[in-house]
């Protein structure tokens, strides 16, 4: 029975984690997400009892701890590779990746083993209680960590907090099991009632949200995989609207550019990127702190609703570049690098398109992923990766001076610079200082703030600035605490999606638009300013129109989708609807209603059916089919 006990230990910590996140959710569905949180553990607890009794039944039963070793090593191989993948890409390379993969597992497999044989050293009560205060530390530990991600490190770390918790209680050595009477036989009937409906009966979605969300039910993404969570809808007989763009674009013809003449002929645009900032820092909170995004913003063109394509910078940037979303895309790990790329990707680039155009290219930046040889910028003739000296100095510090130093040997000729620091990133020590993270983060900023001024005092200096159009945006937002989350990548909510975009140039009227944008859109922005047409193949359209005041309405869909599996889609009534394609989870938000994206209306809202069969067409028209590819998980 001690096993069993070291998982019901779990429940109730689980459980107060969950009510603490859901006090404002409604008393039935937090009942619900209760059952399945605690019938979940305790599932888990009557199977590994079961295993551990029925072994100890055998008549040639031995080595009780290698084999527990053993089956913890086969449940660490299957859970555990997609959040080693980071860690596993940064070690020396004198190992195959699958060899410290297993390193990994045996690591986690002996210590389990060997926290249950500590367990059983502990006879004295003393010693026996604090090793069960010790397995409820490391289960409450678990729920503090790695917020909405990680999986299978949550799931490992309950099992350890399980075996050393209950190892102590069962109080004889390697795990034993009396012999059960009838009534407990009764108890472990009844109770594998809950426990089975926790473990297959699918959620619904709005149930699905909270448990899902967080490391609350740290055996749910596994029983998601033993449940349908939504059942496979018929389709919806109707034809979209713009249905252009739900169908295949390999063969779509070249978009011819406007008739704009934003630019000289020897006009230059800089993309100046801002690492994980969100648009509510230019809410007018923090002008002082800002006052060079904040005048921008008041003195150029601001779309107030610009989104990423993307939560993380290597897919968004690789979307602004190509045109393309991440499942569009071919990515694959590189040897020696933890993360993925789209080198091996031959759609065209945008710098690969600007200089058969006849306009030069150039990078400044920090981030060495962003290396042409990478793919994700691909065909820039003059880049820079700056390194930085120590992990307190601001990394706009290196970047900014090095795009002030090309700007200042331009010649007469056209010029495109992108330039993108990494100052507003955790862990936030950059900057000046603040009590709370956020005002930590907000100090960045205005890291990257002042360096933006140094950068518009030069183009001044250099008579450049009305050969310049300057676009300062960011490639995604980061959380803080909002839907459970911390930092970026792991969801498709606002808080990550929704960045601040200024156009700037004398020849603009300052003006603030309101119609939904995104940065799927720079890039045949940037080709419209230079007279060149874009691809067929991209996704978005040009903001050069509206930059000239036009009344235009864009028909490309908005998109967004992550290297977690994750999609989502901005409709022109304002409901948004994010997919997780791991779980089978929907949430549908009404963005006018609801800004924060607290009420999941997919159950309710009778066009939900449409909504979801607007997704599946344009990622199943869209998504890159090739043999032997499919769209990968990555970190």
């Amino acid at each position: 029975m001690g096993v069993l006990w070291g998982w019901l230990l779990l429940i109730p910590i689980g459980l107060s984690v969950l009510l603490a996140r859901t006090d404002a959710v409604e008393p039935p569905i937090r009942l619900r997400l209760a059952l399945y949180v605690g019938g979940q553990l305790l599932a888990a607890g009557l199977l590994a009892s079961a295993l551990v009794d029925g072994w100890r039944r055998l008549p040639w039963r031995k080595a009780d701890y290698l084999v527990l070793a053993l089956s913890v090593a086969l449940l660490a191989w299957w859970t555990l590779p997609d959040d080693l993948q980071v860690i596993i890409g940064r070690l020396p390379t004198f190992l195959p990746r699958k060899a410290w993969l297993g390193v990994m597992v045996a690591s986690a497999a002996g210590g389990v083993a060997l926290l249950a044989w500590f367990g059983r050293l502990c006879a004295r009560p003393w010693l026996r209680w604090l090793a069960v205060f010790g397995g409820l530390a490391l289960g409450l530990l678990n729920h503090r960590f790695a917020l909405d991600d990680y999986p299978g490190v949550h799931l490992m770390v309950a099992v350890c907090a399980a075996t050393l918790a209950g190892s102590a209680l069962a109080q004889r050595p390697a795990l034993p099991v009396k012999r059960a009477s009838w009534p407990r036989h009764l108890a472990r009937l009844l109770a594998a009632l809950p426990a089975a409906y926790a473990l297959v009966v699918p959620p619904t979605n709005t149930i699905g949200v909270h448990l899902y969300r967080g490391s609350t039910a740290v055996l749910a993404p596994w029983a998601s995989r033993l449940q349908q969570l939504v059942p496979k809808q018929e389709r919806v007989a109707f034809t979209p609207k713009n249905s252009r763009w739900y169908t295949p674009r390999a063969n779509a013809p070249a978009v011819p550019p406007s008739d704009a003449e934003l630019l000289p002929d020897n006009g230059i645009v800089i993309l100046f990127v801002i690492d994980t900032t969100r648009a509510d820092v230019l809410d007018g909170r923090f002008t002082k702190r800002l006052p060079t995004l904040s005048r921008l913003k008041e003195t150029g063109v601001y779309f107030h609703e610009a989104i990423s394509p993307a939560p993380a910078t290597a897919q968004a940037v690789g979307a602004i570049m190509s045109g393309r979303y991440y499942s569009q895309l071919e990515w694959q790990k590189r040897s020696g690098r933890p993360y993925c790329y789209p080198d091996h990707d031959k759609s065209p680039r945008l710098p690969e398109l600007l200089q058969r155009g006849g306009v030069h290219t150039a990078s400044r930046t920090g981030l060495p992923g962003l290396a042409s040889g990478f793919g994700i910028l691909r065909g820039v003739e003059d880049e820079q990766i700056l390194k930085r000296r120590g992990r307190h100095t601001p990394m706009s510090s290196y970047v900014v001076p090095a795009a002030i130093e090309r700007l200042s040997k331009v010649k007469d000729e056209p010029l495109f610079l992108y330039v993108h620091m990494d100052d507003p990133h955790a862990p936030y020590t950059s900057g000046k200082g603040g009590k709370t993270q956020f005002e930590r983060y907000v100090a960045e900023i205005a890291e990257a703030d002042k360096r933006l001024g140094q950068l518009l005092a030069a183009l001044k200096k250099h008579k450049l600035e009305d050969r310049t159009l300057l676009i300062v945006t960011a490639d995604h937002g980061e959380a803080f605490g909002e839907h459970g989350a911390r930092h970026h990548a792991t969801t498709l909510y606002q808080e990550l999606l929704r960045i601040p975009l200024i156009f700037s140039h004398p020849a603009l009227e300052a003006r603030h638009i309101e119609q939904r944008v995104s940065l799927i859109d720079l890039a045949p922005t940037i080709l419209d300013l230079y007279h060149q047409p874009t691809p067929g193949t991209f996704m978005g359209q040009s903001l050069v129109p509206l930059l000239r005041g036009k009344d235009t309405a864009l028909s490309r869909p908005l998109v967004a989708d992550s290297a977690r599996l994750k999609r989502a889609m901005i409709f022109e009534d304002g409901k948004k609807l994010i997919v997780d394609s791991r779980t089978g989870v929907r949430e549908l938000y009404d963005l006018e209603q609801d800004p924060e994206e607290l009420e999941n209306r997919y159950d309710t809202d009778p066009e939900s059916p449409i909504y979801d069969q607007l997704l599946s067409d344009f990622f199943e028209a869209h998504e890159l089919k090739k043999p032997g590819y499919e769209t990968h998980f990555c970190r």
